[in-house]
């Protein structure tokens, strides 16, 4: 069953900042802080359809942090969430 208004919302960690960004042409909007970033919502999706999303961050902060990641669409208002733990070193 196909599903509509698929809408990705990332939360980058503190200590980073946001230098590209790229996922299937679409547009996206920046938080005041720059730390969320949402997605403009992929108007129609169908079963076994998918996309990329490739997101460069510069890190100031050394160490563990997590790259949270939701999504929502017209079929499932909850959020499904996931998180990426990232490791920086010197």
């Amino acid at each position: 069953k196909a599903d509509q208004r698929i809408a990705l919302s990332l939360l980058t960690p503190e200590g980073t900042s946001l230098k590209a960004i790229r996922a299937k042409d679409l547009q996206f909007k920046t938080s005041k802080n720059d730390r969320q970033i949402d997605l403009e919502p992929i108007k129609y999706f169908r079963p076994n359809d998918s996309f990329s999303c490739v997101v460069e961050l510069r890190h100031d902060v050394i160490g563990q942090s997590e790259l949270m990641a939701s999504v929502t669409s017209l079929g499932q208002t909850t959020p499904v969430t996931n998180s990426v733990a990232i490791q920086v070193l010197q």
